[in-house]
């Protein structure tokens, strides 16, 4: 662990540089946060107003176009893709990691996270969230299993980014700060072994931006350390694709370009060779005195993200600067006007008189209640003395109302023309927060400043999507770390529905096909990008307005009825429902019933064809030696044709349904229904041998009859 007072200085120093380079960005940032706050107001006007009695209002006017655009990131999730790249990977294995991403979002409620990074782009011109790691469980049986989380960083000034990166996700910094200020005795309760066990004023001299003493108070920051290792190295590539590194081979160097070894001779086999800068990535804890921790990291990604909002390089004079800009920036003017234009209205409209009628002294004796009521009731007529004691006979003037009318509607023209200054500084118009603007009459106009506001700040949409590209980047990194051995994890598919499979054992077998099925979670290098749409249920609400459509056509109907039936969001009867509906060819049934119920449905089936083989031999003989019986016979067909096909729905209905014991049985009484018909079948075919054969002993006794009395006829006549 380096704790030697030179690394600490570095640090220390590191973090006074970071602290003056974000100064004037964060000055700027507290400035917004007060605006967005509802606090317009300097401090300076404010007292003084305040000090004279005058009021300070502050309407909001802005808040409405930093929700609309957080609600648009809300309501349309955007979701982290992952693409095979090299290395083995493909798109099972991209499949795969899409799908535990998008688990490691929702446990993670990664979406609260990603929001209120957003938001503080919007008010303050930079947000922070953050990759980390987390046991499984907390149990005793849980092991030593981990799983990466997204936390959020809800106050974005607690993080210091290099502040020389380049990137504008800021995937190139060399080091970052995450600072926590605590009181002395929970720093004492977390590190018990720290070896300051007091903090004197002499530290706060030697390390001021890192302890703070207050009369008895004293206040301790522990920062993160995030800091990045670059080790050069020659990497050697052979022929056969394999690579190594120079330094592993002993006394190995480059000689006039070429690799060789201890003995001066090139090493074999060797295509090519490339210099490669590996990074390492270290947390270091500290106080600014001492290392407190030490904890090597796994991924090659320092894993704080931090969006920003439009930047900016600006020359003040001493060179160029970066400048970050909030969507509140360049609207603070029209908002301090407007602000100050809506408290000079209602100041005017403070200014009317409250006593409306003036007189001279003594007028109003004996009308006083007269006088009191004028204002609430109407009254017929009011009375006042046009002489008193003090004028004599001199005629009074009667009392007059006095007229007094503000000038509100210029200041009601600057305070909307202050509305537009801040649309336009905003990008964004009144259709955008539904408001109703008059100059456009129709819903194509509408729909265009729509459009025409989602472009006028799409910048903050495009760098909160760059840096979900980098989250997804650090994930991506830190999986075959994390996810390395053979254990259970859960994934989550783009419609929400939760699988738990097994990775990393080659002797899974999947519970679906039944076939083993290696998840290898290591394997492959991936690409990492966004897809922005509507979310889960604005899509859920377009199928199911194009399968309405669709199931208009009764030919196409029965082939997605259990679509649309889903599609309703039913809940579990509409699953019953949209199971019975499911055509044979896309049903999986496998794992739904138990195997002596799958047995049974199996014998059943053989029987159905063994009866259907016998029925259709009786049909035959029908057909062949009781020609006079065909007409029942087809109609005994068709009834048994009918009722096997009853079956067979039948044992489709019973291998979803939950009460499949009953569904056999029923089955069972078919199949003696259809053993009962053919048993009638055979019968009227024995009855129809039987009318047979009597026809025959009545046509031979006929027959025979005939022939006695033929014999009888011819007899007389031998005699004579």
């Amino acid at each position: 662990m380096p704790s030697d007072e030179k690394f600490l200085e570095q640090i220390r120093k590191r973090f006074d540089y970071m602290v003056k380079s974000w100064s004037d960005i964060r000055d700027e940032a507290r400035i917004d946060v007060r605006y967005a706050a509802g606090d317009p107001w300097p401090e300076a006007e404010r007292k003084a107003r305040e000090a004279a009695g005058r009021l300070c209002l502050s309407l909001d006017e802005i808040n409405q176009y930093i929700n609309q655009k957080v609600n648009d990131v809300r309501m349309n999730k955007r979701a982290i893709t992952v693409h095979p790249a090299r290395n083995g990977a493909d798109e099972k294995t991209a499949e795969f990691r899409q799908a535990l991403m998008r688990q490691i979002e929702y446990e993670s409620n990664a979406q609260a996270a990603y929001a209120t990074g957003f938001e503080n782009v919007l008010i303050r011109s930079y947000g922070a969230w953050r990759v980390g790691t987390r046991y499984c469980g907390d149990d005793e049986e849980s092991g030593a299993d981990q799983e990466i989380v997204i936390r959020r960083i809800p106050n974005p000034d607690t993080v210091y980014m290099d502040p020389d990166c380049k990137e504008a996700d800021f995937s190139d910094m060399s080091d970052c700060f995450v600072i926590d200020r605590m009181p002395v005795e929970k720093f004492r309760e977390r590190w018990p072994d720290a070896e300051t066990k007091s903090f004197e004023p002499t530290l706060m001299a030697y390390a001021p931006s890192w302890i703070q003493i207050d009369g008895e108070s004293c206040q301790i920051q522990v920062a993160e350390y995030w800091k990045v290792k670059t080790t050069k190295r020659r990497q050697l590539i052979k022929t056969d694709g394999r690579t190594f590194y120079l330094d592993e081979i002993k006394g190995g160097k480059l000689d006039g370009g070429v690799a060789v070894g201890s003995d001066g001779q090139p090493i074999m086999d060797i295509a090519n060779h490339r210099p490669i800068s590996k990074r390492t990535i270290c947390q270091y804890i500290t106080n600014g005195i001492e290392i407190l921790e030490e904890n090597p990291w796994p991924g090659k990604y320092i894993p704080i993200v931090f969006p920003v909002g439009r930047e900016m390089y600006v020359d003040d004079g001493g060179g160029s600067k970066r400048m970050l800009f909030s969507l509140v920036r360049l609207a603070r003017d029209p908002i301090m006007l407007y602000c100050y234009t809506r408290t000079a209205e209602f100041e005017l409209v403070g200014m009317s008189p409250k006593t409306p009628f003036v007189g001279v002294e003594g007028q109003f004796e004996g009308h006083e209640d007269e006088w009191e009521k004028v204002n609430k009731i109407p009254l017929p007529y009011l009375q006042y003395k046009a002489t008193t004691g003090e004028t004599g006979s001199t005629v009074l003037p009667r009392p007059e109302r006095q007229p007094y009318e503000p000038q509100i509607q210029p200041l009601e023209f600057l305070a909307e023309s202050m509305k537009r200054a801040i649309q336009s500084a905003t990008g964004s118009y009144n259709s955008s927060v539904g408001r109703q603007d008059t100059n456009a009459k129709s819903g194509v106009a509408i729909k265009a400043l729509d459009q025409q506001s989602d472009q006028g700040n799409f910048h903050f949409i495009d760098n909160f999507d760059r840096c979900l590209v980098y989250t997804g980047r650090i994930i991506d990194d830190l999986i075959p770390h994390y996810y390395d051995t053979p254990r259970e994890v859960g994934i989550r598919q783009p419609d929400d529905t939760h699988q738990v499979v097994r990775i990393n054992d080659p002797n899974y077998i999947d519970p679906k096909t039944k076939q083993p099925m290696m998840i290898n979670a290591k394997q492959g290098e991936h690409a990492v990008a966004i897809s922005a749409g509507p979310s889960f249920e604005s899509q859920r609400a377009q199928a199911v307005e194009f399968a309405d459509t669709l199931a208009q056509n009764p030919q196409v109907f029965p082939q997605i009825a259990d679509l649309v039936v889903r599609l309703q969001n039913l809940g579990p009867i509409g699953d019953q429902i949209a199971e019975r509906l499911t055509p044979p060819q896309y049903r999986d049934d496998q794992g739904q019933l138990p195997p002596e119920v799958m047995q049974k449905m199996q014998q059943a089936q053989e029987m159905i064809m063994q009866l259907t083989q016998i029925v259709h031999k009786l049909q035959d003989e029908k057909d062949a030696k009781i020609p006079e019986q065909e007409t029942k016979i087809r109609i005994a067909e068709m009834d048994n044709e009918t009722k096997q096909q009853q079956i067979a729905a039948q044992i489709r209905i019973a291998e979803l349904n939950a009460g499949v014991t009953g569904a056999v049985a029923q089955l069972e009484n078919q199949l003696k229904a259809i053993q009962h018909s053919i048993d009638t079948a055979v019968a009227v075919r024995g009855q129809d041998h039987q009318v047979m054969a009597q026809q025959q002993d009545t046509a031979l006794q006929a027959q025979q009859m005939e022939q006695q009395q033929a014999q009888a006829e011819q007899t007389p006549e031998t005699t004579q």
